[in-house]
């Protein structure tokens, strides 16, 4: 059974008809871009990553849908990809189609009743980029880079046999649930949420200092200070010196990614907190 982008129940059976801008995005919406970073209180990542978008010619209303929804995507800074903007007479289009699967970062595979048949009697452009795309799989490329979006029908008519069980994206509806999209967009700027750090486990805390351990040049190169010191920041968050030792810590040790993942954490809960802007210099330094 699919797992839908939006509500994770079985998507309605409506067709596409109208352009997929949808309601108009509210303050409360945490992924479009650019404001993306400045809501989840993280860096905005200026990489535009290149998405190609496989779909099949459905009639002149699916690709001018299609057509929106790249329009929509490049305004939310992808790099949407599309032979109606690429391919001029002349082009070799397997050659083009094979070379926007194998070099793009995304490939947004747009399933209706009409993609699944062709996809899977391997016939036109379809089926001839379904053969790319499950040939990429095959030599060990993520199935993460071909993310199946839902546009008309059910899932079950839609989607070619071997995207089954994936995680889709459900755009059917008139129009689509914003939160489906912001799942979409949220997963082609490498902006999902993540699981917080991981803390001391509950023993440990009994024994933490209440004070600052030893300065930070010595917790970075003795393992056991090292611990201490990771510990220390986990349960002092509140401490009047966290701010400084933690600046120190990031000082000494830049890379170090258990340090780095409490900092960016920190950031995220603390969008509003007077050092803010003194912890988000010394990360980005």
């Amino acid at each position: 059974m699919g797992v839908t982008g939006a509500v994770g129940r079985a998507p309605p059976s409506d067709t596409c008809k109208k352009s997929p801008r949808g309601p108009a995005r509210s303050s409360e919406t945490g992924f479009s871009t650019p404001s993306l970073g400045a809501q989840k209180g993280i860096a905005v990542i200026m990489h535009n990553p290149k998405t190609f978008i496989s779909y099949a010619w459905d009639g002149a209303d699916h690709k001018g849908w299609v057509r929106e929804l790249a329009v929509r995507l490049r305004r939310d800074g992808i790099d949407a990809i599309l032979d109606q903007w690429e391919a001029v007479p002349g082009d070799l289009l397997p050659k083009f189609m094979e070379t926007q699967v194998r070099e793009s970062d995304f490939v947004l595979i747009l399933c209706t009743p009409k993609y699944k048949l062709k996809s899977e009697t391997r016939s036109g452009g379809v089926g001839y980029e379904g053969d790319v795309m499950t040939s990429e799989v095959f030599t060990g490329v993520s199935r993460r880079k071909f993310i199946p979006v839902l546009c008309k029908g059910t899932w079950d008519e839609s989607s070619p046999g071997w995207l089954a069980g994936a995680y889709y994206i459900n755009l059917t509806g008139d129009p689509w649930a914003e939160s489906a999209y912001s799942d979409l967009l949220s997963a082609l700027h490498g902006q999902r949420e993540q699981a917080p750090p991981i803390g001391p486990a509950p023993f440990a805390r009994a024994k933490l200092p209440s004070e600052i351990p030893t300065d930070a040049r010595a917790v970075a190169v003795d393992p056991q200070l090292y611990e201490l010191g990771l510990h220390w920041l986990h349960e002092n968050r509140h401490h009047p010196k966290w701010h400084k030792f933690l600046q120190d810590m990031l000082r000494v040790a830049p890379n170090d990614p258990q340090i780095r993942e409490l900092g960016l954490y920190w950031l995220h809960e603390n969008r509003h907190h007077p050092k803010w802007h003194e912890i988000w210099q010394s990360m980005a330094s």
